[in-house]
């Protein structure tokens, strides 16, 4: 016998975890450019915000849900998977882009799976 989970439970699920992965996600940027900054740079506050910014934008419509928000989510994700993908290459940058890049790639799957699954939710209610 199979049970059958409801759309709302795993939107709730997909949240949730997307809701850990910001927070580590936002973690990781800070470290990347205060605590452990490339080794031709300084650490800088303005460019911490700077790269913060983006996904603080979003911040109040992704806690509320929606699910417009976290598709627009994922497209702001795929210029920091970029980033990621070539510092991640470089020695100067060390170890923080390949905890950036797993990090990336949960949130965008839980992302997408919340606005999918949100939006079936939202249809068959």
């Amino acid at each position: 016998m199979t049970s059958k989970i409801s759309y709302p439970t795993l939107a709730k699920t997909a949240a949730f975890i997307n809701g850990i992965g910001i927070v580590l996600f936002v973690l990781t940027l800070m470290a990347g450019t205060l605590w452990f900054p490339p080794t031709h740079k300084s650490p800088n506050v303005v460019i911490c915000i700077l790269v913060i910014l983006p996904i603080a934008l979003l911040l109040p419509w992704l806690i509320k849900g929606s699910p417009r928000a976290h598709i627009w989510f994922c497209f702001i994700l795929l210029g920091y998977f970029l980033n990621s993908v070539q510092s991640a290459f470089l020695d100067e940058y060390g170890f923080i882009p390949w905890i950036e890049l797993p990090l990336e790639t949960l949130l965008f799957i839980s992302s997408m799976l919340f606005a999918r699954w949100k939006f079936r939710a939202l249809k068959a209610s």
